[in-house]
């Protein structure tokens, strides 16, 4: 309906065909109904010439982790401890669009 629920911001490193989604977010009245998903593969389409996504999240939100691996999100392996209650959690994803 026109209103702003939420945010993405991306980093574009057009040379190599890298991005990295470094911040999304959506107004908690509105989570739960998959704009967060479509949010991220409008931005891949957009942007069909980047070949590698990057992003990282809170290993303990389960319901992020759930969204970036249902959409072809790979974790990479690489995990950093920030605290007890908090551990960052890495993923990419590779994409090929033909347009």
């Amino acid at each position: 309906d026109g209103i702003p629920v939420g945010a993405v911001r991306i980093n574009l490193d057009s040379e190599d065909k890298r991005a990295r989604v470094s911040a999304l977010g959506v107004l908690p009245q509105y989570q739960g109904q998959g704009i967060a998903r479509e949010a991220l593969l409008e931005i891949e389409r957009l942007h069909s010439d980047i070949e590698k996504w990057c992003l990282d999240t809170i290993l303990q939100e389960e319901g992020n982790c759930h969204l970036y691996e249902k959409i072809g999100y790979k974790r990479t392996g690489k995990t950093e401890i920030i605290n007890e209650k908090m551990t960052l959690v890495y993923y990419e994803k590779e994409t090929n669009y033909d347009g």
